[in-house]
């Protein structure tokens, strides 16, 4: 089976979350629930997904500093 990630890199997809977010704020938008909820666990992912790159760097660091 063959397919396209077309996953998009958070910097890139960055500035349509906060697009979104800033409109459910505001209530423009048909579902601004429904949005902000979206957008809050995004942007809580990303932050873990962050979290564990830079322990992931610490443990390397830390791993080449011993050796």
């Amino acid at each position: 089976m063959r397919y396209v990630d077309c996953t998009p890199t958070w910097r890139a997809i960055l500035p349509t979350w906060l697009m979104m977010y800033r409109q459910a704020i505001e209530g423009d938008c048909s579902n601004p629930d429904l949005i902000k909820a979206n957008a809050i666990a995004e942007f809580e992912r990303m932050a873990d997904a962050a979290d564990k790159w830079n322990a992931h760097c610490k443990t390397m660091k830390e791993g080449t500093n011993n050796g």
